[in-house]
């Protein structure tokens, strides 16, 4: 049976994180996913975790710290933020993002974070499932809205 391992990703991964986070991020075009994971990747604030079955990438999340007011956080709390998490569909449902997770937790602590937050969209049921079972409490609803200025 092949090893799960986590590790911390590199530049020399650029092209795998892209590949990986597109599914995800299907609004953003390739060049633009690429520069924003080029500055998450050399950034000391931000990390892309990696998950490998042997050497298979199976999924990725990327977390940052917050040092500005993050819903539901303590006011001036400094935050790790889990901006996305990413598994491929046929390696779900077996533990891999909920370690994912961990990597993330481990790693915010690390950077003097007292809470992870995150968020999902209204509607994504799955995701709001996934971050209850991982241990994220709800903390508000939000609708945005924008009005263009003539």
């Amino acid at each position: 049976m092949k090893r799960l391992v986590f590790r911390e990703a590199g530049i020399k991964d650029l092209d795998l994180v892209t590949e990986l986070l597109a599914r995800l991020f299907t609004c953003h075009g390739q060049g633009e996913l690429r520069e924003e994971n080029r500055r998450i990747l050399q950034s000391q604030d931000e990390i892309i975790w990696l998950a490998s079955l042997g050497d298979t990438p199976v999924g990725a999340a990327h977390v940052a710290v917050r040092h500005e007011y993050v819903e539901g956080a303590p006011e001036g709390c400094v935050s790790g933020y889990l901006e996305a998490i990413y598994v491929l569909p046929a390696y779900r449902f077996k533990g891999i993002a909920r370690q994912l997770v961990l990597q993330c937790e481990g790693w915010s602590k690390e950077k003097g974070c007292k809470v992870l937050a995150s968020d999902c969209e209204l509607d994504n049921l799955t995701s709001e499932r996934f971050h209850k079972k991982t241990g994220f409490v709800e903390v508000s609803r939000n609708i945005h809205f924008i009005k263009v200025l003539d």
